[in-house]
């Protein structure tokens, strides 16, 4: 399922808007935990060292969306005993500083090979305590470590689609996937 999802949502990037929705994806629990083989960091150990690997570099992340808006995101590790990663979240980049942060994974979910270039496909699950927040991404195969990743355009089902009355001119509405198998 999630591969036929994700395969139909990387390929229709120029679907209208009413097929597509840009809204937030929530989990009322984390969907994937430290234990999965396909989370990260991870933990290593051996006779003279131990610590967290990861995959993705942490580091100072901008998100720009399709209409030129953007978000500043601090990946940071955590520590060397538990592995996690802290994610903070602003407006300006400078903001981070002073930003609340949350308990994050990166999860590796799968690969697709397409005409020109392979992906792997990841989410960064964020927060743990009332559910986790999700952002899926893109990078190429070939790449270890990648400095680029595409933000990918989620689609929802309209009856996954959780809203409240907007608050001002802030949305409540969310994507509301609490499975893996629907993820």
């Amino acid at each position: 399922m999630f591969l036929s999802l994700m395969l139909t949502v990387f390929c229709t990037a120029q679907a209208s808007d009413d097929e597509l929705y840009d809204d937030l994806i929530h989990s009322d629990v984390p969907l994937w935990s430290a234990s999965d083989d396909n989370v990260w960091p991870q933990h290593f150990t051996n006779e003279d060292e131990f610590g967290c690997v990861n995959r993705s570099k942490f580091g100072d992340w901008r998100f720009t969306d399709s209409d030129g808006d953007h978000m500043w995101y601090r990946f940071q590790n955590y520590g060397v005993f538990h592995c996690w990663v802290n994610v903070y979240e602003a407006y300006e980049r400078n903001e981070l500083e002073t930003a609340e942060h949350k308990p994050s994974f990166f999860v590796e979910l799968t690969n697709v090979d397409s005409k020109k270039v392979n992906y792997d496909l990841w989410a960064v699950q964020i927060g743990a305590r009332h559910g986790s927040d999700y952002i899926l991404l893109a990078r190429e195969s070939e790449k270890k470590m990648s400095d680029n990743y595409l933000v990918l355009q989620r689609k929802c089902s309209r009856n996954n689609i959780r809203s409240g009355p907007n608050l001002d001119i802030l949305k409540t509405d969310y994507c509301s996937i609490n499975s893996k198998k629907d993820f």
